[in-house]
């Protein structure tokens, strides 16, 4: 039983079990593959139970190996809170919080968010991740995130979920497309335009097409992105138009308008992974975003939020 509590080999397992690649994993504790090898076969071997399936450098993890993973993870998730706290405790550990936020939340909402934080807790780091739904997720499970900033959440039972307010969708054009000067319109009226989307599976095409279906119709996609910024340049084209969320990063040469039917929003809010320790800077930062939000995504006034 004692050579299977090894730490550090559990932690090379842990390594491997994420990336998937001998190699890889390698250079990111700092050892060489030989090493490393050496290192599971005989946690393997202690075990008694094949970990991985081997294919050359890559490797898979076997049923049992994804298994122990899992509890691998939540021991070290727990240890790394034991620090977390102690520090707390102490008043020793660094002010620091991490959070992930999507894409099109980093032009207007992030940036204010951080600037209110800031002001109140100069001495605090601030660690940020840009991804989508799925990205932040999984980087919270890995536990190099406190707070993530997303409009939905997929494994509802390991994260909590707080609504802090919605969105409007609108919908954009180019400056050339003869909606451009209308303030508003309703879906129906450009049913038959080319739509710039994103992949199928992305939080927000999700959505989109729930509005598409709300209306009864179908959307004509003509190109489909990762990112929201190739969305607007490809919209700035005049390649196609786009469903998007307000305050998205975006180029010259576009138009916003509102819809007028259906009227479409987004919720957004933060989460956590369930048992997890905030530290101070972290739970700090979940109640003042739970404070100043308005439901409408605006800010209260500083003097407001205590």
């Amino acid at each position: 039983m004692e050579k299977r509590m090894n730490l550090t080999r559990l932690e090379y397992f842990r390594a491997v079990g994420r990336t998937q690649h001998v190699t890889q994993a390698a250079l990111e504790l700092g050892l060489s593959q030989p090493a490393l090898s050496r290192a599971i076969s005989t946690l393997e071997s202690e075990i008694g139970i094949p970990l991985f399936e081997r294919r050359g450098r890559s490797v898979s993890l076997t049923p049992d190996g994804k298994i122990f993973l899992g509890y691998i993870e939540r021991a070290f998730r727990v240890i790394e809170d034991g620090y977390e706290e102690l520090g707390d405790r102490n008043e020793a550990g660094r002010a620091r919080v991490s959070i992930g936020f999507l894409r099109s939340l980093s032009h207007i909402f992030i940036p204010q968010l951080v600037s209110r934080f800031r002001a109140a807790h100069p001495e605090a780091q601030i660690g940020f991740f840009q991804s989508n739904s799925d990205g932040l997720e999984d980087e919270m499970k890995r536990g190099r995130l406190d707070l993530i900033f997303v409009a939905r959440i997929r494994d509802t039972g390991s994260f909590t979920w707080v609504e802090l307010g919605t969105q409007e969708i609108h919908l954009v054009v180019p400056v050339t497309h003869p909606i451009a000067t209308q303030e508003s319109v309703s879906l129906a009226e450009v049913k038959d335009e080319p739509f710039i989307s994103f992949r199928t599976g992305h939080a927000f095409r999700v959505l989109a097409d729930a509005v598409f279906a709300s209306a009864g119709l179908t959307p004509k996609i003509a190109f489909e992105c990762d990112d929201g910024s190739y969305l607007m340049t490809y919209v700035a084209a005049g390649l196609g138009i786009a469903l998007v969320p307000p305050n998205y990063i975006t180029p010259d040469g576009f138009k916003i308008v509102r819809l007028s039917s259906p009227h479409a929003r987004r919720s957004i809010g933060v989460a956590w992974q369930n048992g997890r320790y905030l530290n101070k800077s972290a739970l700090a930062f979940l109640n003042l975003a739970r404070a100043a939000i308005r439901p409408d995504m605006t800010f209260a006034p500083a003097e407001s939020v205590r």
